[in-house]
């Protein structure tokens, strides 16, 4: 079987530029490995493979675990198979072979679903997998900071994220930096969760921690979101956070923000086709950072009151 799983994806293969094919090796191999039914196999495949798939798969801003770049991608599958193999061990070979057999079915439910919504472009297979595996292990989602720690940055420095993964694969992040401006002040512009994976509450979680260490290390300071596109999802949930939309200069790099509420007609006519503004006031990042986490990572520990 794995050398059929392996011609197939080596000849589809031949026709797609841009990504490798190693991730779905290793997992198609994983499958067989455990046991999954071979009829299954071929049907999985037959879903991956397919054109409109790999088509979303190409053009997915996230591109773990395909990248062509011999330097990241090996040890990034590697920790992601280790990670299942890990999850095999602690619930069993039949268990975990349930779990994957259970999860194809369920993907291509939800990929016929966007499909018939024409929303397909939104997700693919390696997502829709991540979905499911989030959703039976919600706390080994992980929290990790890079680039610039927050507590060092300044509007000298290169920007700070904070990524979101399981198993070491990406499935959200949110790219922030200190800019000159008055009042002090973190922007950012990309607050974001892989397609497929929306409204499971990731989002809010990222942007929960970002506020705990905005909070911590840059008391004080305001959020600005900035470049909120007219209508789409920031300019939705932003305002359910408790931010608004204001007025924003820059000149000289240097910003300056009028905190006083926009409406809607005078954001059209401030901003026009231009992407808008949303203000998080430091009392909202305060709020914010003190909601509990009941859902992902590692959960907080809740302190009992001595009697």
């Amino acid at each position: 079987m794995k050398q059929g799983i392996q011609k197939r994806i080596d000849e589809r293969f031949k026709d797609v530029k841009g990504i490798s094919p190693e991730w779905f090796i290793r997992f198609f191999d994983m499958l067989d490995k455990c046991g999954v039914a071979q009829e299954t196999i071929s049907k999985a495949l037959d879903f991956a493979l397919s054109e409109e798939n790999l088509n979303s798969t190409a053009k997915s801003s996230n591109r773990d675990g395909f990248n062509k770049d011999p330097r990241h991608t090996p040890a990034m599958l590697d920790e992601f198979f280790t990670y299942l193999t890990n999850i095999s061990n602690e619930i069993g070979i039949d268990r975990f072979r349930e779990f994957l057999e259970d999860t194809l079915s369920q993907m291509e439910i939800d990929f016929d679903d966007l499909s018939k919504q024409d929303h397909t472009k939104n997700t693919c297979f390696k997502n829709l997998f991540l979905k499911y595996l989030v959703k039976s292990h919600p706390k080994d989602v992980q929290l990790i900071n890079s680039k610039t720690p927050i507590e060092e940055l300044s509007p000298e420095t290169d920007i700070s994220t904070i990524d979101l993964k399981i198993g070491g694969m990406s499935i959200g992040d949110i790219h922030f930096e200190e800019v000159a401006g008055n009042p002090p002040m973190i922007t950012f512009t990309d607050l974001r969760t892989l397609p497929g994976l929306e409204r499971m509450g990731l989002g809010s979680y990222v942007f929960r921690e970002f506020c705990k260490q905005v909070n911590e290390h840059k008391h004080g300071y305001s959020v600005l979101a900035w470049n909120v596109v007219k209508d789409k999802d920031g300019s939705k949930v932003y305002p359910k956070w408790g931010a608004y939309p204001v007025k924003a200069y820059v000149e000289n790099d240097f910003w300056e923000i009028d905190t006083t509420p926009l409406t809607d007609k005078e954001m059209d006519e401030w901003y026009g086709a231009h992407g808008r503004a949303y203000y998080f006031s430091p009392e909202k990042i305060e709020e914010i950072s003190k909601q509990p986490n009941n859902r992902y990572g590692k959960q907080e520990k809740v302190e009992e009151l001595a009697l």
